[in-house]
């Protein structure tokens, strides 16, 4: 009984910080590029690819666009 008092308030304190400290949301910057080329250069620079989607263009051709993101600063 001796032993496990001070293990609960030390628990308890741990809990207790956790749930106090503040969360920090990261804010995403997001830019879409339409060939792999720049997809490189971005991921160069630390961008990350978030995703990629076809999109038709003017002559009814479906072409790959490449979606990045970075947080922002």
């Amino acid at each position: 009984m001796r032993k496990s008092i001070p293990l609960l308030i030390a628990a308890s304190t741990l809990f207790l910080a956790g749930c106090c400290t503040a969360h920090h949301a990261i804010i995403w910057e997001y830019r879409t590029v339409p060939d792999i080329g720049n997809v490189n250069e971005l991921a160069n620079q630390g961008w990350t690819l978030a995703g990629f989607t076809s999109q038709v263009n003017g002559s009814m051709r479906a072409e790959l666009v490449y979606v990045m993101k970075h947080p922002k600063q």
